[in-house]
């Protein structure tokens, strides 16, 4: 019974993407509609052709991974690289990045990093194989516990917070870890031609001066890192990559907010 759930919700999402892939407008939610109305079980397949365990399509974010709303740059970057890599998802949320990296067979290794517990534990799910290394802790700049905001409408929408902050959002402790957590993470699994995703809600600048002070800077070949989309902001991160070119400006197809993703390539 398992493995006729698994191919008819695949052959399933292959019927859908097609007739999806020729509709203009609602992509996103026409997809989402009828993966969510005819899939058997409690899984079904994404967009991007991955299987997303847990399906919830309560939040935003999950029907944004399923539905095939971050477009297809940084999918079809990951899925079709040639070369030997390895993949560091820095805000991994359900892992939809990092499934799609694993569907390549030159991906050596991921490193997911999920720091909100119940979005953790779906990433577990979804990313259980010896290949990946999932955490449950944000990157800031101390080692210790912070405070991260809590929306089960919009899981990828949770950030760390002051304390002044508490007063308007849900909230719960998390572990921080600094530039040493990098560190460790080069010298367990010694990466090399590092692709790197980071998805934080407003604290990117934190983690990439962190990612700098690290032993896997070095080793970085692509940066992929969400940002406000403003003039100031564009040229800030600019000036901290001097290392690297910016290659892309990318879009999120259905998010209406003032971000967008900065891919970024080692010159």
């Amino acid at each position: 019974m398992k493995n006729f759930k698994y191919f008819f919700n695949f052959f399933l999402h292959k019927t859908i993407k097609c007739f999806v892939d020729l509709v203009v407008y609602k992509k996103t939610f026409l997809y989402n509609f009828l993966i969510k109305n005819l899939s058997l079980g409690n899984f079904c397949f994404s967009y991007y052709s991955v299987k997303l365990n847990n399906v919830d399509f309560k939040d935003t974010t999950f029907r944004f991974a399923c539905g095939g709303a971050y477009g297809n740059y940084l999918n079809l970057l990951i899925k079709e690289y040639k070369k030997d890599f390895f993949f560091l998802d820095v805000g991994a949320n359900i892992g939809i990045f990092s499934l799609i990296a694993k569907n390549n067979k030159n991906c050596k290794k991921i490193i997911a990093i999920e720091p909100s517990k119940l979005i953790y534990d779906k990433l577990k799910k979804n990313l259980s194989s010896s290949n990946c290394a999932i955490y449950n802790l944000a990157i800031t700049n101390f080692n210790g516990f912070a405070d991260l905001s809590i929306n089960r409408n919009h899981s990828g929408v949770s950030k760390l917070i002051n304390k002044k902050d508490k007063i308007r959002y849900k909230s719960q402790k998390v572990i921080t870890k600094n530039y040493k957590f990098f560190d460790m993470i080069y010298e367990k699994f010694k990466p090399y031609n590092l692709i790197v995703k980071i998805d934080v809600e407003g604290h990117q600048l934190n983690v990439i001066k962190e990612i700098k002070k690290s032993k896997i800077y070095n080793n970085i070949s692509i940066m992929y890192i969400e940002n406000e989309n403003n003039y100031d902001a564009k040229k800030k991160l600019q000036k901290m990559l001097p290392r690297f070119k910016l290659i892309k400006l990318d879009k999120i197809i259905n998010l209406k907010d003032s971000n967008i993703n900065m891919v970024f390539e080692k010159k």
